[in-house]
């Protein structure tokens, strides 16, 4: 049985871009799938580690600062760690966001 788990920070930033993304793209493949929100890859480096070499799939959306990105077949991570944005700014959320009420959303550019 596929299990999809979604993974983000509690504020709106990370709420929204989740939300946006499984209204956008709802999930029926199979295998474990990791979506991850706005949250630190370099605070979060060694249960992504764990999670990849079990075989998750995951995709990695995120604007806090990060040393290195590793690199796995099983990760798939936008990162933009530039000081005017967010992660629902990153793409593919843009066109998500435009055509949603979500848009207006709130944006916290910078969060650490």
């Amino acid at each position: 049985m596929a299990m999809y788990i979604d993974e983000y920070n509690g504020d709106a930033d990370g709420l929204c871009a989740v939300v946006q993304c499984r209204l956008h793209e709802p999930q029926a493949a199979q295998g474990d799938k990791l979506l991850v929100c706005d949250l630190s890859m370099r605070r979060n480096r060694h249960p992504l580690m764990r999670l990849l070499e079990a075989g998750v799939s995951v995709r990695y959306f995120d604007h806090h600062k990060v040393d290195d990105i590793p690199a796995h077949p099983l990760l798939d991570a936008h990162i933009d760690v530039a000081s005017d944005t967010c992660t629902k700014l990153l793409e593919p959320f843009i066109d998500a966001f435009s055509a949603t009420q979500w848009r207006d959303a709130p944006c916290v550019p910078g969060d650490s």
